[in-house]
């Protein structure tokens, strides 16, 4: 018995470093045609989650130390309120990380303001925006706004917030890499280049040509690069 609380202290503490993936809510603004919210029944689903309340945050906070919102079928700015969830972050566990993964859309800077005011360091911003403009953004990420989106990182950088920008490469979006670049580069953002997993059969109005049973082919003889998450291209 001792042997066993041993072990399972060990394993207890060895959780308590995990970083937390959490949903906040079960909404979201966008039209992504490959989310699970775009499958039969997917919305009606997404909606019984319903939200993650503060005290299920502090549960997870007095747990670990690291907690990411990372938007796989819902954003976590569109929570009923969020910026209570920054203020008990900013109040209760100062030296917290939180990751936040958005789209950036639908907010007025007023409310990006508010937000980053209840940030530090600790507190990273990851935004959505698979495309240098308004046209090619909008492709996939179907209603999306460029113009806000940008807005709402220029005013993070601003207040010494970090800031990153997602940059899902597509065969319709490669071509604004390099100004995605050059935009990170005169803004202090930090571009992140993933490859996307959610290649569909054939979806040519997006500019995507090729099958799946092509692609594994392709990943299996390693022709094309897949999955490379994280891959910094230009950190200011």
């Amino acid at each position: 018995m001792n042997n066993f609380n041993k072990l399972y202290s060990s394993y207890i503490e060895e959780q308590k470093k995990a970083v937390f993936n959490i949903e906040t809510t079960s909404r979201c603004r966008l039209q992504c045609p490959f989310c699970q919210r775009q499958r039969k029944g997917g919305k009606e689903k997404v909606k019984l989650a319903g939200e993650m309340s503060y005290e299920d945050m502090r549960k997870i906070y007095n747990f670990t130390t690291r907690m990411n919102f990372c938007g796989q079928i819902s954003d976590p700015i569109y929570h009923t309120d969020f910026l209570k969830i920054l203020e008990i972050k900013k109040n209760e566990y100062p030296n917290n990380i939180m990751s936040i993964r958005t789209n950036g859309s639908g907010k007025k800077l007023s409310w990006w303001e508010a937000a980053y005011n209840l940030c530090d360091k600790t507190t990273i911003w990851t935004f959505g925006l698979d495309g240098a403009s308004q046209k090619t953004a909008n492709i996939y990420r179907i209603g999306t706004n460029f113009n806000e989106i940008f807005k709402a990182m220029i005013i993070g950088t601003k207040n010494k917030i970090p800031i990153e920008w997602q940059f899902i490469l597509f065969k319709h979006n490669e071509h604004e890499l390099e100004l995605a670049k050059n935009l990170c580069n005169e803004n202090g953002i930090t571009l992140v280049v993933i490859y996307s997993q959610r290649w569909p059969k054939e979806k040519k109005h997006l500019g995507i040509n090729k099958s799946i049973t092509q692609i594994k082919e392709e990943i299996k003889t390693q022709q094309i690069p897949v999955q490379k998450y994280g891959k910094i291209y230009f950190n200011k």
